[in-house]
């Protein structure tokens, strides 16, 4: 069997705000690039390659970056004769709105009409080879459940875009979720559940649940609970991981007061640290020096002043917040009688 590499939440096209300055943002941008035209290079060679899901960072990204990577992907193609790519869509590849074309879907149509016997998009579901079946990311819960319900016997690795056992994504329809007892029951026919979409790696079920994580880091919270990053490879005898990526090259804990005399080459910094109320004002001050001249892409405030902590290391994420149900949590906090008024009056606006 052609050996099959995974490669996940690449991100290409990212924009960080948060702990950046225009400067490192874009040069972030272009290193993300970079690093998957080496890993194309380095890691996967003539091989068959599935991207389960969030190639890119947005539906439409910047289109020197969609061209980028058409041009990384074909040269790749093009170099390996036996090479194949599999190209799952996931939730950042998508528009919410199914008329509108993403730079995904864009790439993935020239990709397969260049290379058609070589290339497959994967929207929905889909059987690879081997075995080996693909759920992308789709609209909503209830049609991603219906899709987990058919996965077809005989199925030994299925590929998903997905959160694992995670109640709080389990209603939001822009992050799918597959409960550990979905997971059991697949598990318990043989199949080996394999993850993109979250980007810490872990493994569950006695290794029948394998979420690799991301390969390329893009954030600073990409950085934290590991110490290495690993691409996926499956072989005759079975899944292995291979270490692409190693915190103690890129990531680095720095103490605000030891900032400015910090001599390190770390990409992703988190500033840490206490201080007391005045301090606030010279942590700011720190940070904001130590980022006009470092070369690091991403450098964090996540120093705690007094008893609290204020950096901008924050545990919810722009996507958890784009996809929280304000009207669920709004109707929850109502009778059923005022519930039914408010969706009323909200259905007639939308009409009108």
């Amino acid at each position: 069997m052609k050996p099959l590499y995974v490669l996940n939440d690449v991100h290409i096209g990212v924009t960080r705000s948060a702990g950046t300055t225009p400067t490192s943002a874009y040069a972030l941008r272009q290193r993300i690039i970079e690093r998957f035209g080496e890993l194309l290079e380095q890691q996967v060679g003539n091989c068959h390659l599935l991207i389960n899901g969030d190639l890119f960072d947005e539906y439409q990204i910047p289109q020197h970056d969609l061209l980028k990577t058409y041009m990384l992907l074909t040269a790749w193609l093009a170099d390996y004769e036996d090479a194949s790519l599999t190209l799952g869509l996931g939730n950042h590849d998508l528009s919410k709105d199914s008329t509108k074309l993403s730079s995904a879907e864009f790439l993935g149509h020239l990709l397969e009409r260049a290379y058609p016997d070589r290339v497959q998009v994967v929207k929905g579901s889909a059987a690879l080879r081997d075995g080996m079946y693909m759920i992308s990311h789709v609209p909503n819960q209830d049609l991603f459940d219906m899709e987990l319900e058919a996965v077809p016997e005989g199925t030994t690795y299925l590929f998903l875009h997905a959160n694992y056992d995670n109640g709080f994504a389990a209603e939001s329809d822009h992050s799918l979720n597959v409960s550990e007892e979905q997971a059991r029951k697949l598990a318990d026919r043989g199949v080996t559940l394999v993850f993109g979409h979250e980007h810490q790696g872990k493994q569950a079920l006695g290794g029948k649940v394998l979420i690799v994580g991301n390969q390329i880091p893009s954030s600073v919270a990409d950085c934290l609970g590991n110490s290495e990053k690993f691409m996926l490879r499956i072989t005759d005898t079975g899944p292995e991981l291979e270490a692409v990526w190693f915190a103690h090259q890129d990531f680095a804990r720095v103490d605000w007061e030891d900032l400015a005399s910090y001599q390190g080459d770390a990409m992703f910094i988190r500033v840490e640290g206490k201080a007391d109320a005045a301090q606030a004002a010279d942590v700011v001050s720190v940070i904001s020096k130590f980022r006009s001249k470092s070369s690091a892409f991403v450098v964090t405030n996540a120093v705690r002043i007094g008893e609290t902590d204020v950096g901008e290391d924050l545990k919810i994420t722009a996507e958890d917040v784009r996809s929280f149900d304000v009207l669920g949590a709004l109707v929850d906090l109502l009778t059923e009688e005022e519930g039914a008024v408010v969706k009323s009056e909200l259905e007639k606006s939308n009409a009108q």
